[in-house]
């Protein structure tokens, strides 16, 4: 069984917490700064959304996908940090796997299954995307010129 890692699953809890106290604290300094000019109610209201949109862009560009990629037999099994949970994909249901760019040099590996369903891992380095990915792409009998996108 060959497994690729894609960051620091520990990290990445971490990270998810850092955030959450991070993001709920600047909704409390958004809920105080707009009480002073408006209703209870319309203040907290202010102070959720700016807490949760500044949460829900960092989940979402960094802290969701999966952490680890496990080569098993006839399945690939995609493990997840946030929240704990490992999902097997048969072979036969994988469609396409490639590189996607992120940020900042930081890439992602995507696995798409014959019905659609897409699986991203949490950015990475380039070379540890391409890696997996090459390997993969072998693995499922994939093409080097589909399986690169």
């Amino acid at each position: 069984m060959r497994s690729f890692e894609f960051g620091s699953e520990p990290g990445i809890v971490l990270a998810f917490w850092f955030f959450l106290a991070f993001s709920a604290l600047l909704g409390g300094i958004v809920y105080g700064f707009a009480r002073r000019r408006w209703r209870r109610r319309a203040a907290g209201a202010a102070g959720f959304v700016a807490g949760a949109a500044l949460f829900a862009v960092v989940h979402l560009s960094m802290l969701s996908g999966f952490t680890a990629l496990q080569l098993d037999g006839a399945a690939v099994r995609l493990r997840y940090a946030v929240p704990p949970r490992t999902r097997a994909v048969d072979l036969d249901a994988i469609a396409s796997v490639r590189a996607e760019p992120a940020f900042k040099g930081l890439w992602r590996l995507v696995v798409v299954e014959t019905d659609g369903t897409t699986h991203e891992s949490v950015v990475a380095d380039g070379p540890s995307v391409d890696a997996s990915r090459r390997a993969l792409a072998r693995y499922t009998g994939e093409s080097e010129a589909r399986a690169s996108g």
